[in-house]
């Protein structure tokens, strides 16, 4: 007669929690690139602008993805490579990694108020801010 592992009901399905993490990884980098706003193709001349123009006018908005997008892909793999060690996830553990996918969920609403007021410095710190707090908890 093999005996069967014990498993504690505080304890949570690794697999389960990892696919959870990322989902939210994989929809906050999709949702990244709506904070990409490409200007009205008419002015109110009706005129169409140039290509160029457009480009010209999403340069900050692609440049605020283009970090975003990468901070996001460097923590999702941290976060992948902490799963690695994990023998099991508690209720701790649970909680922390849920209140850092909490910040990540806001990550791209904070990259839109960052790209569409490039020079106010609030918004700059705000999705700081939410990066840092990311960063920190995945640290502890």
């Amino acid at each position: 007669m093999t005996k069967e592992p014990v498993i504690h009901c505080s304890h949570i399905s690794l697999s389960r929690v990892g696919t959870l993490v990322d989902a939210i990884y994989a929809f906050a980098l999709t949702l990244l690139v709506l904070s990409v706003d490409i200007p009205s193709k008419f002015e109110n001349t009706g005129i169409s602008k140039p290509v160029n123009v457009i480009l010209i006018a999403v340069i900050p908005d692609l440049l605020h993805y283009f970090i975003a997008f990468v901070l996001l892909a460097i923590l999702w793999y941290f976060e992948h490579q902490w799963f690695l060690h994990l023998k099991f996830l508690d209720r701790p553990l649970l909680v922390m990694n849920i209140a850092s996918l909490t910040f990540v969920c806001l990550i791209p609403f904070t990259i839109n108020v960052a790209g569409d007021y490039p020079f106010d410095t609030l918004g700059a710190v705000i999705f700081e801010l939410k990066i840092f707090i990311v960063g920190s908890i995945a640290c502890i």
